[in-house]
């Protein structure tokens, strides 16, 4: 026969262990939330940069020019992992020709902006990049990642 304080006893225990196992998966359920929510990430055998570079081909027409500066590029990752809507905007700090020409030693030739074909062909190379989408609460969404690239295509 169980006794008044026995049972007590069990209604504590069975409280305590209900209310361990509520936190235990309350824990879980936000760790998964956690790995649930995530920004795309590149997927490839380098890092990102190293893409953009290997898959960037240059203009015949440029190989013997001097040409520098920084391009702001950004896109969109679909749900999919693909590259959409690549935008650009060259950056046009002073800075980067001085830049260019210490690393260069060109002493005070002229350095010629990044033109259009060069944008182009950085817009083919990002364009070819793959990536795993971002998720939101467990499922894919679009996002939006934006980097800048430095050239110098010096002679």
């Amino acid at each position: 026969m169980i006794t008044t304080r026995q049972s007590a006893f069990r209604n504590r225990f069975f409280t305590a262990l209900f209310l361990m196992v509520v936190l235990a998966f309350s824990s879980l359920n936000a760790q998964n939330q956690d790995q649930d929510n995530r920004p795309a990430e590149y997927q490839g055998e380098k890092d990102m940069s190293w893409a953009i570079a290997h898959y960037m081909v240059y203009p015949e027409e440029e190989k013997d020019t001097n040409r520098g500066g920084i391009v702001d590029v950004s896109w969109t990752v679909t749900k999919k992992g693909k590259v959409k809507n690549v935008k650009v905007a060259l950056n046009r700090s002073k800075k980067f020709s001085e830049i260019a020409i210490a690393r260069k030693k060109l002493g005070n030739k002229d350095v010629l902006e990044v033109n259009q074909a060069v944008i182009d062909n950085l817009i083919r190379s990002v364009e070819m990049l793959n990536f795993s989408p971002a998720r939101k609460n467990g499922k894919t969404v679009k996002s939006v990642i934006s980097t800048s690239v430095e050239f110098i295509l010096i002679d």
